[in-house]
């Protein structure tokens, strides 16, 4: 009888531990993925649902950018949307059907300017589309590219509908590139801030790959 109620027990616990399980793969499981791996379908009918699709390698004033497209009305990423968790920085090429300016160059600033304001593996892992991987992962990962700058500078260069803007740029540079976008809203009030940054173990040793291994090149 001792043998038979401790059976029962353990296949009630048994039961008890699949059911919580499946309430958690619900309750978290798939808003996780939802939230961390969007689907490639929603992702192109996100971008081509947007007037302009913003994309850098971060820390070359592309926020600044998206912020002005949005304040002349155009329908732009968010921060708190798929752009803002997903495809600001991303490498990879979804659609050639959005509008999009792609901003790169002065890799070694925009670097230290990431790393200053903490953001430098938030933002590779967004470039890599991945979550939580260290700055060494990548090192090893990718030795002659860790931060993905020459993979996503050959995507974007190459896309149909990408209008590039190398940073830094001018006043006029960047009025040029909005008319050549076929937008037609008043210019003057562009500002160009001057960059204000200026530099540890994995950090140094992604600088000096970059040296080696020029991404732009």
């Amino acid at each position: 009888m001792l043998k038979f109620n401790k059976a029962i027990l353990y296949y009630i616990f048994v039961v008890l531990m699949i059911g919580i399980m499946i309430l958690g793969w619900f309750l978290y499981g798939k808003l996780y993925f939802q939230e961390n791996f969007t689907n490639k379908n929603d992702i192109v009918k996100y971008l081509e649902s947007l007037d302009v699709y913003v994309v850098s390698t971060g820390g070359l004033s592309s926020n600044y950018i998206n912020d002005y497209f949005k304040q002349k009305g155009l329908k732009v990423g968010q921060k708190n949307d798929l752009w803002g968790r997903e495809l600001c920085h991303t490498k990879n090429i979804y659609t050639d059907k959005s509008k999009t300016l792609y901003i790169y160059g002065d890799w070694e600033n925009a670097l230290h300017s990431q790393k200053k304001r903490n953001f430098l593996e938030t933002n590779i892992n967004k470039i890599h589309g991945t979550n939580g991987k260290s700055l060494k992962y990548f090192i090893e990962k990718y030795p002659t590219d860790p931060y993905g700058l020459k993979e996503q500078y050959k995507n974007f260069s190459k896309n149909p509908n990408t209008w590039i803007l190398k940073y830094p740029y001018t006043k006029e540079e960047l009025q040029k590139i909005i008319r050549e976008m076929g937008f037609t809203f008043n210019t003057d009030d562009i500002q160009i801030k001057p960059r204000t940054t200026n530099v540890n173990t994995d950090f140094d040793k992604l600088i000096e790959i970059y040296h080696k291994y020029n991404p732009y090149t």
